[in-house]
């Protein structure tokens, strides 16, 4: 077969990345402010009535753990011996 690129059956490897301790703890703090705010928007009290969020303060809201998750992801590193 003229021009055939041969394929592998096998699969790529995985990558693998080490994840400093501070930026784990990161992690989990952005992980219990997200359980928070779902806690918060989805609670049901006797006096409740309609929760009125402002696009603007969603999108703070949304944005601030952006950037949270940002400095988690740059702090990681690939483990050695993982690299493709």
């Amino acid at each position: 077969m003229a021009g055939h690129i041969p394929t592998s059956t096998q699969p790529f490897p995985e990558t693998h990345y080490k994840l400093p301790e501070a930026a784990f703890e990161n992690l989990r703090e952005i992980r219990d402010d997200l359980r928070r705010m779902a806690d918060f928007a989805a609670a049901h009290l006797p006096y409740d009535r309609e929760l009125t969020l402002y696009r603007n303060t969603l999108a703070h809201c949304f944005e601030h753990l952006a950037d949270r998750l940002t400095v988690v992801v740059d702090n990681c590193e690939i483990a050695q011996g993982n690299v493709r």
